[in-house]
């Protein structure tokens, strides 16, 4: 019989509690953006105790939603409380994901830790931090959410990863927000890409990068900057010996071309055309996902860190890019 786990948020910031509170988000059906959600929708897995923010505004808003939540104000406080909590979300500012995640090292079986894993300033050893949570037996994923999309798993079942000639994801906004989630599908796709050439500028908020990327299988990937967050953009293409796939309209859509034998030339020429077209509906389960991996691992004891691994090759070149 598999238990069920008790869990935790720190920070009730956007992606922790807020961006399912947006009218507008809830009048087009796009609910499932946050952690509470996410833990919510998966009641026969997850308790949700504890909350932690230093904002108490906060706290009214989800006691709420859930009268029998504990509030605290800081990780110190709810760990002297010794309140039996087995996974944690950790939803604050980039650069307090690592500190925050060795507080909970040891103390619990599981971290849904947002991305990307730090921010770019700082020199932290990812291969130290990756033993850590190793050696401590701690189920971990970082929130990519991206690669769980229904028009990427579609995507995976078309492509044949050895036999990629071309990758390319266009995103709008900051590299270390949008921009880590472009690149986080380069490095699924082709996790052995270098740098070849890159181009830094300022953004809206921080900075965006261009970069120029080249694989061991000899293909080329692209990240491109586009606009400001605001101005939304994010698209992914990807070409292979049978297929060429898009997938726009922020990830809702997905366009396949194949080839056809052409009909204006002659011998053994083929042409792309459009072969298929999918939209995909609002999903609602992209953060639920990782939480079912983190809830079946502790349960069953096996760990996967490719989650892991994926993300600190990401933030790897992140800092790269922004140095």
């Amino acid at each position: 019989m598999q238990k069920k786990l008790n869990a935790a948020i720190v920070g009730l910031g956007n992606v922790g509690f807020l961006f399912d509170e947006d009218s507008d988000r809830l009048k087009a059906g796009e609910i499932g953006w946050t952690h509470y959600y996410a833990y919510k929708s998966l009641s026969n897995q997850y308790n949700l105790v504890a909350v932690v923010d230093q904002d108490k505004s906060k706290f009214e808003i989800i006691k709420s939603k859930d009268e029998k939540i504990l509030c605290f104000e800081s990780i110190d406080k709810l760990l002297s409380k010794k309140i039996p909590v087995d996974v944690v979300s950790i939803c604050t500012p980039n650069n307090t994901h690592i500190e925050y995640t060795q507080k909970f090292i040891g103390k619990v079986q599981g971290i849904f830790l947002e991305k990307p894993i730090s921010d770019t300033l700082n020199n932290y050893n990812l291969d130290e931090f990756k033993n850590q949570i190793v050696k401590s037996n701690t189920s971990i994923r970082i929130n990519y959410y991206k690669i769980n999309e229904p028009a990427i798993k579609q995507v995976n079942k078309l492509i044949d990863k050895n036999q990629i000639r071309y990758l390319c994801v266009k995103y709008s906004g900051p590299l270390d927000a949008v921009g880590s989630h472009a690149l986080s599908l380069l490095n699924y796709f082709a996790d052995d890409i270098k740098i070849i050439k890159s181009i830094k500028y300022p953004s809206d908020e921080s900075w965006g990068s261009t970069a120029f990327f080249g694989t061991k299988n000899n293909f080329f990937a692209h990240l491109i900057h586009c606009n400001q967050r605001q101005n939304l953009i994010f698209e992914f293409e990807v070409i292979d010996n049978k297929y060429k796939i898009i997938v726009d309209n922020n990830f809702s859509r997905l366009k396949k071309y194949r080839y056809f034998k052409s009909e204006r030339y002659s011998m053994n020429y083929k042409e792309i055309k459009l072969d298929e077209e999918i939209i995909f509906p609002p999903n609602t389960e992209r953060f639920s996902t990782y939480l079912l991996d983190i809830y079946n691992e502790i349960n069953e004891n096996v760990y996967d860190y490719n989650n892991l691994d994926l993300s600190i090759n990401t933030q790897k070149i992140l800092n790269k890019l922004s140095r």
